[in-house]
């Protein structure tokens, strides 16, 4: 199923904690799909709202005055930044732009005839749709704007899934 995208209402989705970007793809058994949240339960989407609907500048958002300041008081590169301030800038340079994107034209497979690199999404052996780290912010943007499906890579599904569950879910985009 790791080609195929899968047109998947935000609220559908949950957050692996332990679910890297590429990780997993194919049939995978194992515990992977247990350790998972409510998107609204995490840092980016707190984040995201304090940002969005709040108005609050990214570096006096929970994600990072919390996650972000420890890592980087670590030592460690976020986004290519050494620095709340210059983490903040990325932010409002990269995802501000994206949210205004996603309200002007939701999700889309290109823009500007480029392909946009979209959300990961697992099947739990539950049949929930389980985001990876890769499109949390947007899919968090998408609840708060109101879109009411975004686009997903299905990546991994779970040896003990019904592997119908996609099918019968959510509507197929591109099958690749």
């Amino acid at each position: 199923m790791s080609a195929r995208i899968y047109c998947i209402p935000p609220h559908d989705l949950q957050v692996g904690l332990t679910i890297p970007d590429d990780f997993l793809q194919g049939i995978i058994g194992g515990d992977w799909d247990l350790n998972r949240c409510r998107l609204s339960e995490t840092e980016k989407h707190r984040s995201c709202v304090q940002h969005y609907v709040h108005g609050i500048p990214w570096e006096r958002t929970v994600l990072f005055l919390g996650e972000y300041a420890g890592r980087i008081a670590a030592g460690e590169i976020i986004r290519g930044a050494t620095t709340i301030e210059d983490l903040a800038e990325r932010y409002r340079m990269r995802l501000d732009p994206v949210f205004e994107s996603l309200k002007t034209h939701g999700f889309r497979l290109y823009d500007d005839a480029k392909t946009i690199v979209l959300p990961n999404v697992h099947i739990g052996r539950d049949g929930a749709a389980i985001l990876g780290s890769n499109g949390n912010h947007r899919v968090a943007m998408a609840k708060i704007i109101g879109i009411e499906h975004v686009l997903a890579h299905v990546q991994a599904v779970h040896v003990d899934a019904d592997k119908s569950t996609a099918q019968t879910r959510w509507d197929l985009i591109d099958s690749g």
